[in-house]
């Protein structure tokens, strides 16, 4: 694609409590900057296993790196950000997350003035993992460089595809019955033990860096608040079954952020509360996000942060994301009583420290109860394990299920390898296709 390119811009929501997410998250801003002057800490987390939670329950006040970029993204100033990491070395080809966040701690509001509005406090902490790639893990160590802040990783290990049950081609995706974070197999003990042991480890490095202990009866209520904002999203997403689909692709992308930053508070069991609730209501009332529904799609990857209008786009043309497999990743079902083992288990069922087989399987279940006409694979150039995963999730698609998938490459937060003219074009095709296809099964149904 092009470089260049412009971006549509943000997405179009139409749950009310989504459009409480940024406001929300701009008080948090000033929440932290407050904090910060009590003398609170701040802590910056990278990668998807970081144990929020403990943050939570040591009162430190967590942000993520991924929705510090996904946040300048969608405000348009990635751009910049990513051209001045490009400048200080880091290579084109770069996770795009990083390059934003490395060119705004370099330059700051220089870059844009807008800047001011949205930007966080430094860190006193670094926290980082390796769940996805090794990118988070050596990023949080670059950003500790960066701000002279003491850093703790985790080594988060890949369950070995041996524990799949899906070696047997008979079972294919058929024993999923699991949505969101949450491994459907057992776990052997020896990882449980070994991510639990690092959360304790975590804990003294906390109590270390803060001269405070840790309130283990606190944790306890941190995770139960967890678990139960988890229950309340995963309703969400049950309830996006019904036909017509009560809830959209955009509205989901902008719900992460609660999962993200906030789990473990108040906040976040409002959120997906009031989510629920709302969506639940449009449900009683067949009332469907868009009207009218002809096309339901499956959205897989990180998508364009810049141009969350793409759901908009979609929608316009009567096609809805119905299920997208990257939000399902942050929340867990926990037992409150068994804090860290409980912990250990979310940490080592996050979507991608497992087979690509095991990950597909649940996209193909997912296919299956969410009532699908065909799928969009955002292939993200800069996240290779996102890159490695596309051309399995078409075939296994086409071949499994003969549902068509349409690929878009292109980046989660770098808007000039966007090509706006092309992406739309290739989707207005897409959308061609399943209306011929549509028609076809028709004019069977009539012929028999």
């Amino acid at each position: 694609m092009t470089a260049g390119a412009k971006a549509t811009g943000r997405g179009r929501k139409g749950l009310e409590t989504s459009r409480q997410v940024y406001p929300a998250l701009k008080a948090y801003k000033i929440e932290m900057e407050q904090a910060k002057e009590e003398g609170k800490l701040i802590a910056w987390c990278g990668g998807g296993t970081t144990s929020i939670e403990i943050l939570h329950a040591m009162d430190i006040l967590p942000q993520h790196i991924d929705n510090m970029a996904a946040v300048f993204a969608a405000k348009q100033l990635s751009k910049e950000y990513c051209e001045a990491a490009e400048e200080d070395g880091l290579p084109h080809d770069f996770c795009s997350y990083y390059r934003t966040m490395w060119g705004y701690v370099k330059v700051g509001d220089k870059a844009d003035p807008r800047v001011a509005s949205i930007a966080w406090p430094d860190p006193d902490l670094i926290v980082g993992s390796n769940s996805v790639c090794t990118t988070h893990a050596n990023g949080a160590k670059m950003l500790a460089r960066h701000f002279g802040v003491p850093v703790f990783n985790f080594d988060i290990p890949t369950i070995h595809p041996r524990m799949d049950v899906h070696r047997d081609p008979d079972h294919r995706y058929k024993e999923h019955s699991h949505i969101g974070t949450t491994y459907p197999h057992e776990l052997e003990e020896h990882y449980v033990n070994y991510v639990l042991e690092q959360n304790k480890r975590f804990i003294e490095f906390l109590e270390t860096v803060t001269k405070r202990k840790l309130d283990v009866d606190r944790l306890k209520e941190v995770v139960s608040l967890s678990s139960r904002a988890s229950q309340f999203f995963f309703e969400l997403q049950d309830l996006r079954r019904a036909v017509p689909c009560p809830v959209g692709g955009a509205d989901i992308m902008s719900l992460v952020t609660p999962s993200f930053i906030w789990a473990g508070t108040e906040r976040a069991l409002r959120i997906y509360q009031e989510a629920a609730a709302e969506a639940r209501g449009r449900v009683e009332r067949g009332e469907g996000a868009i009207k009218p529904e002809k096309f339901r799609l499956f959205f897989e990857s990180i998508p364009p942060w810049y141009n969350l209008g793409l759901f908009g786009y979609l929608e316009d043309r009567g096609a809805i994301s119905v299920i997208e497999a990257y939000p399902l990743m942050f929340c867990c079902l926990m037992d409150f009583e068994k804090p860290l083992e409980s912990l250990a288990r979310k940490q080592l069922s996050w979507m991608y420290n497992y087979s690509m087989i095991e990950r597909h399987d649940f996209c193909l279940r997912a296919a299956e109860t969410y009532h699908l006409d065909g799928a969009i694979n955002w292939n993200v150039i800069c996240c290779k394990i996102f890159a490695g995963f596309a051309p399995l999730f078409r075939d296994r698609f086409n071949d499994v299920l003969n549902l068509p998938v349409l690929t878009l490459d292109a980046d989660q937060a770098d808007p000039r390898d966007y090509a706006q003219g092309q992406v739309e074009g290739r989707i207005d095709a897409f959308l061609e296709l399943l209306e011929q296809r549509k028609d076809a099964t028709v004019n069977v149904g009539l012929v028999a």
